[in-house]
């Protein structure tokens, strides 16, 4: 199961499928433009920790090394919730 919930493009069309707002994601293979609109984000991340901007002058690139994915970035209140069943 947390290998599942830890799996952004699996969360991401969940969400999606349930009509819920979320930020889209692309995975490791799939790199997006790199003109700051998109964010560097470690799998299995947790507090904000490895997460860049996706840019042509950022040194983000040295996070490819690592398992990643990459999320689009919006804008308004940055929240996270956690569901325990």
């Amino acid at each position: 199961m947390l290998r599942r919930v830890r799996d952004p493009l699996l969360v991401n069309n969940l969400l999606n499928d349930s009509n819920l707002p979320v930020a889209d994601v692309l995975p490791a293979d799939d790199p997006p433009p790199a003109n700051g609109d998109w964010l560097l984000k470690p799998i299995a991340g947790a507090g904000g920790g490895g997460i860049s901007v996706w840019s042509d002058d950022s040194a983000a690139a040295a996070a490819l090394k690592r398992p990643h994915y990459f999320q689009q970035k919006m804008s308004g209140r940055p929240l996270s919730a956690v569901y325990l069943a």
